[in-house]
C-alpha cells in the first residue's frame, strides 16, 4: 500500500495528465493559480472558485486530502483517485457549475456532482464521491436534471436524515469545494 512524501508533486502530476489526456480541460487548468492548502484550512478536499476579494478563479488542493488519496490504495489507485479529483474540478468550470444558483444548496452541490463525476471514468472516481447510480439514476444527465430528480429520490432524502452529508458523515466532503462559488454569483465575467 502506497505512503507518498510529496502529495503536491502528485496533484502537479495529475493536472500535468489532464493537460495530455484531455487537451480541452488542459487549457482551461492551465488557466489556473494552483493554492496549496493543509491542515484545518476552509478547503477540506480541492476546489475550483475564489475567496471573497479575490479577483481570478483558483484551484485549490489540500495537501492533506490528496495525500489521504493513497492510504490503504496501491500508488497506481491513489495516481488514478488524484488525476480523478483534478478533472472533477476542472468539469466543474467547464460544466458552467460555478454561476448555476439552486434554491437547495445542498441538493445542488450533490447534483453537480453527479453530473460531472458521471464523465468520469469508473476507475479515476475516489469511491467517497458522489454518484449518478448512487441513486438509480443514468449517468450523463446535467446538474439540473439530478437537482430535479433528486428532490423526491428515497435514497437521497435518507441520506440527509441520516445525516450523511454533514461532519463525519458518509460524504462529509461533499459541498466543501463548491463554497467558493459564491464568490462568482453575479460576476458577469467570471461566468
Amino acid at each position: 500500500m502506497a505512503t507518498i512524501a510529496d502529495p503536491q508533486m502528485k496533484a502537479i502530476k495529475s493536472i500535468i495528465q489532464v493537460c495530455r489526456q484531455w487537451p480541452f480541460f488542459g487549457h482551461v487548468v492551465q488557466q489556473l493559480e494552483k493554492k496549496w492548502v493543509t491542515g484545518e484550512h476552509k478547503i477540506k478536499t480541492a476546489a475550483v472558485g475564489r475567496m471573497p476579494g479575490e479577483k481570478f478563479i483558483k484551484l485549490w488542493y489540500n495537501l492533506d486530502f490528496v495525500k489521504g488519496l493513497y492510504e490503504g490504495v496501491p500508488s497506481e489507485k491513489g495516481d488514478n483517485y488524484t488525476l480523478g479529483v483534478s478533472l472533477h474540478e476542472v468539469l466543474h468550470i467547464c460544466s458552467g457549475h460555478l454561476s448555476l444558483e439552486f434554491d437547495d444548496r445542498l441538493r445542488g452541490n450533490i447534483a453537480c456532482d453527479c453530473a460531472v463525476n458521471s464523465h468520469i471514468e469508473e476507475k479515476l472516481r475516489f469511491p467517497k464521491g458522489v454518484f449518478a447510480k448512487q441513486y438509480g439514476f443514468e449517468e450523463g444527465k446535467s446538474a439540473l436534471w439530478y437537482y430535479n430528480h433528486l428532490k423526491d429520490n428515497e435514497k437521497y432524502q435518507k441520506q440527509c436524515k441520516d445525516g450523511a452529508f454533514g461532519a463525519g458523515g458518509e460524504f462529509e466532503f461533499v459541498g466543501d469545494s463548491h463554497q467558493l462559488w459564491d464568490e462568482l454569483k453575479g460576476d458577469v465575467l467570471a461566468q
